[in-house]
C-alpha cells in the first residue's frame, strides 16, 4: 500500500520577490520548515523521519504566469491549526480571505485565500464526524444574531422609550447606530478578533456616539452639523470595515468586505421584501376577524424586524460566503446603466438642460456615479484575477468614462454656485467629495485601461479600488468632526 499519495507542488509567480515574503512564513506556518537551497526556485520542505523522503513546495519565476481558479489545499489537523495558518497568511498579505468557519457540513471547516500574486490557496480540517463542540457553537452564533437584532430594534425605538427625546433630533444623529454597531460586535466575534482590538472598536463608536449627540440643536438649522450629521454613516461604515478586516491598512479583506457589502445590500433586500409580504398577510388575517392591530404592529413589530435584517442578512451571508449574488446582479445591469448614462447624457444636452442653477440635478449626478461605482466594485469581484478581457470590461471601462464626464460637468457647477452664491458647508462639502471622487474614477479608468490592454492584471484593478477606501474615510472623518467647528455650526 502506498505510503502517501502526494509529493510537490512546483507553482510559477511572476514577482519572486512578492511570493518570497508571503510564502517563506505560510510555508513555515504549514510544516515546510526545510529550505532546500534549489537555483532558481524557493523551495521548502516537511523535516525528514532519518532518510526517508518527504513533501515540498516550490515556486520559480514566470513572467508570463497567469493565475486560474485552481485551488492548492493544505490539511490541518485542528480548527486551532487553520485559525492559526489564517493569522500568518493574513499577516503576511494574503488576499480575498474568507473564513476560517465551517463551509458545506459540520464536518469541514477551512480559510480560502490567495497568495499575492493571484494563486488560490486553503486550509481546511475535515472531521468524521460532526464535533459536540460544534452544536454550541452554532448555537452561540444564533442567540448573538438574536440579542444584536434586539438591541439594534431597542435602539431604533429610544426615543419612544425615553422622555423628552424627540424624533426629529434623535434620528438623524443616530440611525446609524441602530445596525452598524450590531454588525460590528457581529464581524468582531465571527472572525475571532482580539480583545482589545474589539474594545478599540467599540470605543470608536461611543466616542463618534458621544460626539454627534453633543453638538448643539439648531433644529436642522446649522449646515455644518447636518453634514456631520450625513458623513457619520459613511465614516462609520469604515469603522465597520476595520472590525471586519482586523487591521487598519489596506490588504485583501478589505476587498472581501466591499464584496460582503453587496452580499448584505442583496440579502437585506431579499429579507425587507418578504417582510413586508409577511406584514401584509398578518394584518389581512387579523383583519378577517376584526382586529386592527396596524398601529400597534408597525409601531412594535416592524421596527424591531426591519432593524434586525440587516445583521440576519450578515449571518446568511457568513454561511453562504461562496454563493454570491451581488456580481451577477452588477453584471446583469451593467449594460444597462451604461446605456442610461448614455442617453441621460444626450438627453440633458438636446433639452439643453443646465445643472448650474439646479440643486436637483448635482444630487442626482452624484447619486449616478455612486452607482457606477459600485456596479463596477461588485463585476470585478466575481472576476479572477486573470488577464483573459471580456465583453464586460469594455463596458465597465465606457461606464468609468460617462461618470467622468458626469462628475466633471458636476465640479463646473459646484465651482459655479460657489462663484455665484458664495462659500458655505454644504458646497464645500460637496465639491471635496466630488474632487476626491474625480480622481478615484480617473485612476480607475487608467488602471482598468492597462488591465484591457494586457498591461497588468485585474488585481491592479482591485488595488486602486480598496487603497482609495482609505481617502474617503479621511474626507468623511474631517466633514464630521471639523466641519461643525470650522464653520461653528453655521
Amino acid at each position: 500500500m502506498k505510503s502517501r499519495h502526494f509529493d510537490h507542488i512546483d507553482l510559477r509567480v511572476r514577482d519572486i520577490g512578492r511570493a518570497t515574503k508571503f510564502y517563506v512564513p505560510v510555508l513555515n506556518a504549514l510544516g515546510f520548515t526545510v529550505d532546500q537551497k534549489v537555483t532558481d526556485w524557493v523551495s521548502y520542505e516537511a523535516p525528514r523521519s532519518g532518510v526517508g523522503l518527504t513533501e515540498f513546495f516550490g515556486f520559480t519565476h514566470d513572467p508570463n504566469h497567469t493565475p486560474n481558479g485552481t485551488r492548492v489545499a493544505f490539511w490541518a489537523e485542528t480548527r486551532a491549526e487553520v485559525d492559526r495558518i489564517a493569522d500568518v497568511a493574513r499577516a503576511a498579505g494574503a488576499l480575498n480571505i474568507e473564513g476560517p468557519e465551517i463551509y458545506a457540513d459540520p464536518g469541514y471547516y477551512a480559510v480560502f485565500f490567495d497568495d499575492p500574486e493571484g494563486n488560490k490557496l486553503e486550509v481546511c480540517y475535515r472531521e468524521a464526524s460532526t464535533s459536540p463542540a460544534d452544536v454550541p457553537k452554532r448555537s452561540a452564533e444564533i442567540l448573538l444574531v438574536v440579542a444584536l437584532a434586539f438591541f439594534a430594534g431597542t435602539i431604533a425605538k429610544l426615543p419612544q422609550f425615553i422622555n423628552g427625546v424627540s424624533e426629529e433630533y434623535f434620528y438623524p444623529r443616530n440611525i446609524s447606530f441602530v445596525v452598524l454597531p450590531a454588525l460590528a460586535i457581529y464581524f468582531l466575534w465571527k472572525n475571532r478578533r482580539p480583545r482589545k482590538f474589539s474594545m478599540g472598536i467599540g470605543l470608536a463608536f461611543i466616542i463618534a456616539a458621544a460626539f454627534i449627540n453633543l453638538l448643539p440643536d439648531h433644529h436642522n438649522k446649522s449646515d455644518s452639523v447636518v453634514l456631520a450629521c450625513i458623513h457619520l454613516p459613511a465614516f462609520l461604515w469604515c469603522i465597520l470595515g476595520v472590525a471586519y478586516s482586523g487591521r487598519i491598512g489596506p490588504d485583501g479583506q478589505r476587498w472581501q468586505y466591499l464584496k460582503v457589502n453587496g452580499e448584505l445590500l442583496v440579502y437585506t433586500g431579499l429579507l425587507l421584501i418578504g417582510g413586508a409580504a409577511l406584514t401584509g398577510l398578518t394584518l389581512g388575517l387579523f383583519s378577517l376577524i376584526k382586529l386592527d392591530i396596524g398601529e400597534w404592529y408597525i409601531r412594535n413589530v416592524v421596527p424591531y424586524g426591519a432593524a434586525a435584517t440587516p445583521i440576519v442578512a450578515a449571518y446568511i451571508v457568513s454561511s453562504q460566503a461562496r454563493s454570491r449574488i451581488a456580481p451577477i446582479v452588477a453584471k446583469i445591469f451593467s449594460p444597462l446603466v451604461l446605456i442610461t448614462l448614455v442617453a441621460y447624457l444626450l438627453a440633458m444636452a438636446i433639452q439643453r438642460k443646465s445643472p448650474y442653477t439646479d440643486r436637483e440635478f448635482l444630487i442626482l449626478f452624484n447619486a449616478m456615479l455612486l452607482l457606477v461605482l459600485a456596479i463596477i466594485v461588485f463585476a470585478v469581484s466575481e472576476r479572477d484575477a486573470t488577464h483573459r478581457v471580456i465583453v464586460g470590461d469594455f463596458i465597465h471601462v465606457s461606464m468609468v468614462v460617462v461618470a467622468v464626464i458626469l462628475d466633471a460637468v458636476a465640479l463646473s457647477a459646484i465651482v459655479f454656485r460657489l462663484s455665484s452664491y458664495g462659500f458655505t458647508p454644504n458646497r464645500i462639502a460637496v465639491l471635496g467629495a466630488n474632487v476626491i471622487t474625480l480622481l478615484n474614477l480617473l485612476g480607475l479608468f487608467w488602471h482598468y485601461l492597462r488591465f484591457v490592454r494586457g498591461r497588468v492584471d485585474l488585481m491592479t484593478v482591485e488595488e486602486w479600488i480598496t487603497s482609495y477606501l482609505s481617502i474617503y474615510a479621511a474626507w468623511t472623518a474631517l466633514v464630521t468632526f471639523t466641519f461643525p467647528f470650522l464653520f461653528w455650526f453655521h
